[in-house]
Order: structure tokens, then C-alpha cells, then sequence
């Protein structure tokens, strides 16, 4: 059997190896021809292209973990980029670049699983045929042809679930939202929220994962609005990291120590947020100017910039509000996490548990909307599979909406 040696029950044992993002090719934006558009994202794509090697310097270095990184590249399923100007003239959307792995796979014990029909992805992967070589040979999936490497959209694998979800359904494409799920030991924890439709198709698929592979995880329920690890990050066992609108942990993590902090970055852009806010529904009727979901500090009325993201980047950008870049850091250990961007109020509450943080600043993570923990994809941890709440039982629980009637997740 050839496997790649995948391993992961929680996230927070020691990291051994991990898969870290990336974005465009060097130079990428440089030549586009308006200067107000080229030189911050110049600026944006090469200051994350630094903070992102950096970040990998610091895991390697310093804590021993075998890093693999994405491509950075911009491809198409027919084809590759190599400036934007080239890519704007013969296309519509830029692609977003492979910076979030976290969206894409997830390791369930000793198995890594993806489940997207998305053809360029699937190239990446060797699961599809890359007949116009739009990938180089050393950039492909480290783990291509590996046997512990699971394709839900594989119509040759026996735990597909993609064919069936869209059998009956106009819409073929089918992506899994992977940081909708938190893995504690035994426990899975599955975001039910309401767009995450393909997501919800786990639940009955983990009795036959279960079955085939000889594992007893215990499936749990909630409704947490989307991307979990937005709003919580699971530190080690007895503790947690939670934005300050997400509740009941008494009941989904029974006994467990819980700390609750507020995104500081909103008070960098709560003006530019309330601008985007009552200009949203107008520049959408119009089309006359962009919808912007993402901050980038001193650009505000950077017009053109805007225009450019809204008619080619869109896909790239999320809604920077959302995240609370303080929780979605990374654990290298039980006592080590890494942190996006200075965060003075988590160094002082994990320190309390004594939990060091090391920040490696992550300097337009408004920009993509991704902290470290997007921005990677544990591939081995040590460690086994443990039973934190052994009073559940064997079956899961439907712990419902986590967060009050009168408040706001995000």
C-alpha cells in the first residue's frame, strides 16, 4: 500500500507536517496599467508572499514541522498565467489563488479527504488528466496517488458522495465547507448553517467511513453560521478560543475553560464597513461601482482599485468582519499557537494557561480574509484518537443554533 503518511484527530497536537497556502507568481500585477491598481496589489501579493515564507521559516526552524506549499499560480482549466494583463484580456474573473487550503481537504484519522468537483483542483490532485500542463511537475499534490488519500468526487471511489448529491440537481458543482468542522478525539462537530447544503451530506457518509476504515467517530450536529474556525479554535483539551457571540459551550464542550475575545480589527474599519453597508445595495442595482468586502488600509477611496477588484477579484476576497483573525490561529502544540497579527489581549488570556503565542503577522489578511489557520491544512499531528466526552455515548448530539436571538455570530 502506498501511503503518504497522513494523520490527524485534533488541533492541537504536536504538528509534524502541515500544507501552507500561497498566492499569485511574483510580479504578477506589476505591469497592469493603471498605476493606482498596480502598485497596491504589487504591494498586496509580494508583502504576502513574504509573510507567508517567513511564517514557513518559523515552522521549520523552530518547531521541526515539514512544510509542502501550494502552487503559486494563476491557472484556468485550459491554462496558465503569467501577468494580469495577460489574464484580463483573454478572461473574465481571476481565479482565486490556492492561499486557504483549510478549504479544500481535511484529515479524518489517518485519511486525507476532499470533495471538490472543481476541475482545476482535481488536476492538482492527478485525479484529472492535466492535458494542457497548466501545472508544473513539482507543483502538483504531494499525496497524488496515494492510497490514504480519499476523492469524494471520484466516481471510482466507493465513499463518493458527490454523484449522488447532485444527481437530481442543476447545480453540479459541490464544495464541502471543511472549516465548518472541528475534530475533537472521537467527537466531529458539523456546521448545519444554511449554505452549507453539500456539508450536510457527512452525516449519513461517516457511517460507512466509519465502517470501511474501522473507525468509531461520533458525529454531532450545530449551527454555527459558516466557517467555524472563523469563531473558534480548540487550543488543547479543557480549553478554547471563541469570539465573543458564540455560546453554549457548556453544552458542546462540557467543562471546558473558555475564552472569549473581540476582533480588533473593527475598529479599523468600522467606518469603511458602515460606508460598504449603505452603499452596498446601490452600487449592486447600478453596477456602477464595486461592492467591497475587504479593507486595505489607505485605500478607501482608491476607486479604480475597487472597480478592478469587483470585476476580477471577486472571487478572491471575503468579508474581512466576519473573521476573528484572533481564534483562526494555528496550535503547533499543546502550549504554542500562532497568531496572524499582533494580539496583546491573547497573548495575556492563553498566557494565563500558559499558552505561549508567537505572532507571524499576516499583514492583508483583510485583504484575503484568511488567518494562519485558513491559510494551512494539518497533514500529520501526533497523537491518537481519544474519547473527551465519554458520557455521550455512541450516538451524536443536534446541539442547534449556538448564539442568542438578540446577537450576531460575526
Amino acid at each position: 500500500m502506498n501511503n503518504f503518511g497522513f494523520k490527524s484527530y485534533n488541533s492541537w497536537d504536536k504538528l509534524t507536517k502541515v500544507l501552507v497556502g500561497n498566492v499569485f507568481p511574483k510580479g504578477f500585477f506589476e505591469d497592469y496599467h493603471d498605476k493606482k491598481v498596480a502598485d497596491v496589489m504589487t504591494k498586496v501579493n509580494e508583502e504576502t508572499r513574504e509573510d507567508l515564507d517567513y511564517f514557513c521559516k518559523v515552522l521549520t526552524e523552530s518547531y521541526g514541522v515539514k512544510v509542502y506549499r501550494m502552487p503559486d499560480t494563476c491557472v484556468t482549466k485550459n491554462k496558465r498565467y503569467e501577468s494580469v494583463t495577460e489574464f484580463v484580456e483573454a478572461e473574465g474573473y481571476i481565479p482565486k489563488p490556492f492561499n486557504t487550503p483549510r478549504d479544500d481537504q481535511i484529515i479524518f484519522g489517518e485519511k486525507l479527504i476532499t470533495g471538490m468537483t472543481d476541475n482545476i483542483f482535481r488536476k492538482w490532485n492527478k485525479k484529472q488528466v492535466d492535458n494542457h500542463n497548466i501545472f508544473k511537475e513539482s507543483e502538483y499534490a504531494p499525496w497524488a496517488g496515494c492510497d490514504d488519500y480519499i476523492d469524494l468526487a471520484d466516481e471510482n471511489e466507493e465513499l463518493n458522495i458527490v454523484k449522488e448529491a447532485t444527481a437530481n440537481s442543476s447545480n453540479k458543482g459541490f464544495v464541502i465547507s471543511w472549516p465548518s468542522i472541528m475534530r475533537t478525539g472521537r467527537d466531529i462537530m458539523i456546521d448545519l448553517h444554511d449554505f452549507n447544503g453539500p456539508t450536510k451530506a457527512l452525516v449519513p457518509w461517516f457511517k460507512n467511513f466509519n465502517e470501511k476504515y474501522g473507525y468509531n467517530f461520533r458525529i454531532n450536529t450545530t449551527v454555527m453560521g459558516g466557517h467555524t474556525d472563523a469563531v473558534l479554535a480548540l487550543v488543547r483539551p479543557g480549553l478554547l478560543i471563541s469570539h465573543t457571540n458564540v455560546n453554549k459551550y457548556e453544552e458542546t464542550y462540557p467543562g471546558w475553560d473558555v475564552i472569549k475575545i473581540n476582533r480588533k480589527h473593527n475598529d479599523h474599519t468600522s467606518a469603511w464597513n458602515e460606508f460598504r453597508i449603505s452603499e452596498k445595495d446601490k452600487w449592486r442595482l447600478s453596477k456602477k461601482r464595486p461592492v467591497a468586502d475587504y479593507w486595505i488600509a489607505g485605500e478607501e477611496q482608491n476607486d479604480a482599485l475597487h472597480k478592478f477588484i469587483d470585476l476580477y477579484m471577486h472571487p478572491s476576497v471575503g468579508a474581512c468582519w466576519e473573521t476573528n483573525f484572533d481564534v483562526n490561529c494555528l496550535s503547533v502544540n499543546e502550549n504554542t499557537v500562532i497568531a496572524s497579527g499582533p494580539a496583546k489581549e491573547l497573548e495575556d488570556k492563553l498566557g494565563e494557561h500558559k499558552v505561549d503565542v508567537v505572532t507571524c503577522n499576516m499583514r492583508h489578511r483583510f485583504f484575503w480574509d484568511g488567518g494562519l489557520h485558513c491559510a494551512t491544512s494539518d497533514l500529520e499531528r501526533e497523537g491518537d484518537c481519544e474519547d473527551y466526552f465519554p458520557d455521550r455515548g455512541d450516538q451524536g448530539i443536534e446541539f442547534g443554533r449556538l448564539w442568542g436571538n438578540n446577537e450576531l455570530r460575526r
